[in-house]
């Protein structure tokens, strides 16, 4: 069943219970002008929060904020600057933050811990520009299941030739027929899907010859979300943050996994036959997450816009793959540890010498798909036969099973550094192990 009825957005609620949710849209932004940036310093606070998902007489529910519950207040920084940014915990039990992404100074990669009550500043220098994401550790499913997550946009250096750049926070809840949430003891697949916040769907007004930069983030704990473009074709620009060689998705759909994100460009020259969205399948029906009304009878401006080559390159060093060192990953053994085991740390998967390009023969034994998150690296993903690299990074792989992936880099951090794996069929089990780079 489509999404032709005129009802844009529908979930199914515990056992087969459909909702016809409001419809009620929400306009993101004026197309022309890209956000300005916050002064510093910005402050994020974790806390509780009660949300109307569901319409009245349903309840508010009661969820988890990382800088408001709607999700898309990113804090924004600018590569090659230094921000201060606070993170100020409300509850009472301290609180792990990753930066998915982050590439810098002032915030370490495996995290931060905030102390229950408190408050805490980072002095940050973003080295580059990305999309990110603020999230709890991996290991502490429990406090993602209620929403806890942010985008973390840095700005390019160089400001991109976009008129608008909107982020999308992407989040699945596991919510009751009355609103509330399903109590939690680890992660599961949730059964109403949130658009920066919000059961409805996020419109994003664009003019012809409007160039928009749309940043979308999954921040589902399990859910891999398959986005399907209609009325009009994406050019994707970056990947996991990082810019990638510019091409438009296979079949004009994304499969993002928990914690990916990827940024699109649209151009929009003509005047749509039909309404533009993106839309995802949950559970027996099609979702319209994003729309993209056509406004206003002029263009934004005379002719196209200048012809988009590419993201500002980032300068990576040379992959010397015939000396590098090859490691091989798949959970278990003495090097990974399960959540229950959460607040201690394994052995070291490896050791490598700060320049050391290492190789990770990474194989899903399991008999589900399953992610693999390295919060402080972004990885190449090779060809099979080991002679030739992939036009992307990522810090999110997804595996289907029984799928061996070889991810190359180069160690340029020293410190000790996580890796984070999830199967992603119930029970959902997640492992961590770490890898350690001397100078």
């Amino acid at each position: 069943m489509g999404t032709t009825s005129g009802v844009n957005r529908r979930e199914v609620i515990g056992g087969g219970l459909m909702l016809a949710l409001l419809a009620m849209d929400r306009a993101h932004g004026e197309p022309g002008y890209p956000p300005a940036l916050r002064p510093s310093p910005q402050t994020l606070t974790i806390e509780q929060a009660r949300v109307q998902l569901l319409p009245a007489p349903a309840l508010a529910s009661e969820l988890l904020s990382i800088n408001g519950p709607a999700g898309d207040q990113a804090l924004r920084l600018r590569a090659g600057s230094e921000d201060r940014v606070i993170f100020k915990n409300t509850l009472d039990h301290p609180v792990s933050v990753v930066a998915r992404g982050f590439r810098g100074d002032g915030f370490a990669s495996s995290g931060e811990t905030i102390a229950p009550m408190s408050e805490r500043m980072f002095v940050v220098r973003p080295h580059r520009g990305g999309s990110c994401l603020l999230v709890p550790s991996p290991l502490e499913a429990q406090l993602s299941e209620r929403g806890m997550a942010s985008l973390l946009i840095v700005e390019d250096r160089e400001q991109t030739a976009a008129d608008n750049d909107v982020g999308v926070l992407l989040k699945d809840f596991r919510l009751s027929p009355n609103g509330s949430i399903v109590p939690a003891t680890g992660p599961r697949l949730g059964n109403a899907l949130a658009v920066n916040g919000r059961l409805e769907r996020f419109d994003v007004p664009i003019r012809r010859h409007e160039r928009l930069r749309l940043r979308l983030a999954n921040a589902s704990t399990v859910r891999i979300l398959v986005l399907e473009m209609r009325g009009f074709v994406p050019r994707i620009v970056a990947l996991d943050g990082a810019p990638c060689e510019v091409f438009e998705p296979a079949g004009n759909k994304i499969v993002l996994p928990p914690g990916g994100r990827v940024d699109l460009l649209v151009e929009i020259n003509a005047r749509p036959d039909a309404p533009l969205a993106i839309s995802t399948r949950l559970g027996p029906i099609d979702v319209d997450l994003i729309g993209l009304p056509f406004v206003g009878d002029h263009p934004l401006r005379q002719g196209l816009p200048e012809p988009f080559i590419a993201l500002p390159e980032v300068k990576a060093p040379r992959l010397d793959l015939a000396k590098a060192l090859r490691v091989t990953v798949s959970p278990g053994g003495r090097h990974w540890l399960g959540e229950a085991q959460a607040s201690a740390l394994a052995a070291p998967l490896f050791s490598a010498a700060l320049g050391r390009t290492i190789v990770l023969i990474v194989d899903n034994l399991r008999p589900a798909p399953a992610v693999l998150h390295c919060d402080s690296q972004h990885l190449r993903p090779l060809d099979g036969l080991d002679d030739g690299v992939k036009p992307w990074v990522l810090d999110t792989i997804l595996l289907e099973p029984g799928e061996r992936l070889l991810l190359a880099f180069v160690a340029e951090r020293p410190g000790l550094h996580r890796l984070y794996w999830r199967d992603l069929a119930a029970p959902f089990r997640g492992f961590a192990s770490s890898f350690s780079i001397t100078a």
